[in-house]
């Protein structure tokens, strides 16, 4: 029942025949910034997913300015928060609630096309085809429905996703900003059976232009089944 293009891509990711993830473990590295015109900050992270319920902890230990800055994303039991410090003790973004929630279901969304493809069967995701290469979906999670475009490269790998429900957060670090989210993806390369990107980007496109805020090198994908 899925559309050919995510039919061909869970063949590509060779999760076809392979007992069905029920969580995953991931390391990343890489850097991140605030804005266009922000520094780049070197980092790490850690991060612990489940599949059924959808849970989502991500750990991030950066550097800004030479001092270490800890992020702290939970998405736990229907609800998402995000928490920013600087030397573990001065917080700079403190994000909760339904609209942080709602803007946390996409990137649960996005962690399943990009690192658990086998979760993609789930007949509550709603798919419309576009062309041989473009679907259109929509997710929902915790009462939160949220919709996103992937599109595939000849090859059959996830090639980009992007949204205009995950909206940026303000310089405030309170209030969201309506802007289109898309995570290009690239290098693609076997974790144990599976095959995934292991580099991606995070981009926001703000009225003055597109940029990256983001780049991601996965390093190590565990799979609880």
């Amino acid at each position: 029942s899925l559309p050919p293009p995510v039919a061909r891509y869970l063949r590509v990711a060779g999760v076809v025949g392979q007992p069905a993830a029920r969580g995953f473990r991931v390391r990343f590295t890489g850097h991140i910034r605030k804005s266009a015109a922000a520094p780049w900050m070197p980092f790490t992270a850690e991060q612990r997913s489940t599949v059924d319920p959808p849970a989502r902890l991500f750990f991030m230990s950066a550097r800004m300015s030479g001092l270490p800055v800890d992020g702290y994303h939970r998405y736990l039991d229907g609800a998402a928060s995000m928490r920013v410090k600087v030397l573990s003790a001065i917080g700079v973004v403190d994000a909760s609630g339904p609209a942080f929630t709602a803007t946390e279901t996409v990137t649960l969304f996005n962690d399943l096309c990009v690192m658990a493809p086998a979760a993609l069967i789930d007949p509550a995701i709603r798919w419309e085809p576009v062309d041989e290469n473009t679907v259109r979906a929509t997710f929902t999670a915790a009462g939160h429905t949220v919709r996103a475009v992937l599109v595939f490269n000849v090859a059959g790998e996830l090639a980009n996703f992007w949204s205009d429900d995950r909206p940026a957060l303000a310089p405030d670090g309170a209030h969201f900003e309506a802007q289109r989210w898309s995570t290009p993806l690239s290098d693609y390369r076997a974790f144990g059976p599976t095959r995934l990107a292991s580099r991606g980007e995070a981009r926001y496109a703000p009225p003055s232009g597109e940029y990256v805020y983001g780049e991601f090198l996965l390093t190590d994908v565990e799979y609880d089944r």
